[in-house]
């Protein structure tokens, strides 16, 4: 017998469960319990740490039960909806065992593998706070982009690993980048986060979430110009 797979299997029409007096039990209540439990699993989850020892794979684990658990009862006629999301959840727990899980192998391809995605977004949250900066009349590329620096040291990330020459490069490729990019559309996402915000305000508020987004221990490898 086929499962039904579509959206529409996600409603408000009664389960056949009850609730312990062995009435039927209010949809309502069963989804406003399920949504309630699901803000305190992401309330736990928001404790995710990437520069923990687990890379931050436990707060994915725990994020992922509560969606898993919320679709459970949402779309209750509907079981196989939620499946890539629970191979996912089953990948982060078998690497966590020490145990290889095939979601996990790298694509095969030649040359050089690209940038890993994180310092992508990094990078497109830096150029936006750069763009954002030179909203002020006063400010040029240059000084803008030693602007960004200042304050990304001020948060923690080492000063030594990050130059502003290479900084004002990263909001260059991010203007001329493919709009397929996911980084590309982050920095322009990022932009309209900012839109209604003044030059200073703005910058500061997109740079306010990088040590969340990525720990000060990002990036890795030094990228620093002489003048720096």
């Amino acid at each position: 017998m086929s499962t039904p797979t579509n959206a529409s299997s996600c409603g408000p029409s009664t389960p056949p469960s009850a609730g312990g007096d062995g009435q039927p039990t209010s949809r309502q209540n069963e989804v406003t319990i399920a949504l309630q439990r699901l803000v305190t699993h992401l309330q736990i989850a928001s404790e995710y740490n990437p520069a923990a020892a687990d890379h931050g794979r436990s707060g994915v684990i725990v994020a992922l039960i509560g969606i898993l658990e919320f679709l459970s009862v949402l779309c209750w006629r509907a079981p196989s909806l939620p499946l890539p999301l629970q191979d996912l959840l089953q990948a982060l727990v078998d690497l966590d065992r020490g145990t290889s899980n095939a979601l996990f192998q790298p694509s095969k391809r030649r040359g050089r593998p690209p940038k890993g995605l994180g310092e992508g977004l990094f990078r497109a949250m830096v150029a936006a706070a750069i763009t954002k900066r030179l909203q002020d009349p006063a400010m040029d590329l240059g000084l803008a982009a030693r602007d960004i620096k200042r304050r990304l040291v001020a948060l923690g990330y080492p000063e030594g690993k990050i130059g502003h020459s290479q900084i004002a490069k990263w909001r260059e490729k991010m203007m001329e980048g493919d709009f397929k990019s996911r980084a590309v559309q982050r920095y322009r996402l990022a932009l309209k986060w900012v839109k209604a915000l003044g030059p200073v305000e703005g910058a500061g508020f997109l740079l306010g979430h990088l040590p969340v987004l990525h720990p000060v221990a990002f990036p890795k490898k030094a990228m620093t110009d002489a003048t720096a």
